[in-house]
């Protein structure tokens, strides 16, 4: 089942006339460019009106690709509709928007000096089960624990 051209170029043409041509318009795609973290920030500068096209089961007829701005894969794996990749894709933007989360939350969790997106986290009991909660952690020292 493929999505029709004429249908999806009418669907375009309403979405540019009730909320204007500067609209940005992104194909879910498993042959799009691979969408990382260093998008985020790209894609809030772009615009703030998005439009996601999601195809289902086939996808889209082939000749839609002339009136998208970008195509956008979220892995190298296939779903069945482009729902779940855009609904990831604006939870990770919505985050990233200026006091959605404090600043420091932001960089802490995503922008983490090593290239990796999160760091260790432990609760209590300190030990469970022979296994233990690193030293400098129940230290109280912050400044070591962030070393």
């Amino acid at each position: 089942m493929l999505l029709k051209i004429d249908c999806l170029v009418k669907t375009l043409a309403a979405v540019y006339e009730n909320f204007g041509k500067d609209c940005y318009v992104i194909l879910l795609s498993p042959q799009g460019k691979r969408f990382t973290q260093k998008d985020v920030k790209r894609l809030i500068q772009t615009s703030k009106k998005m439009v996601f096209l999601c195809g289902h089961y086939e996808g889209f007829d082939e000749r839609i690709l002339n009136y998208v701005d970008e195509q956008i894969s979220v892995g190298d794996f296939v779903t069945s509709g482009g729902e779940m990749p855009a609904l990831l894709i604006t939870e990770t933007l919505i985050r990233a928007l200026p006091g959605v989360l404090s600043s420091e939350a932001y960089q802490n969790e995503t922008c983490l000096p090593t290239n990796e997106f999160d760091f260790a986290a432990y609760t209590r009991p300190a030990v469970f089960e022979g296994q233990t909660v690193p030293e400098v952690l129940l230290s109280g020292n912050h400044q070591k624990i962030q070393e």
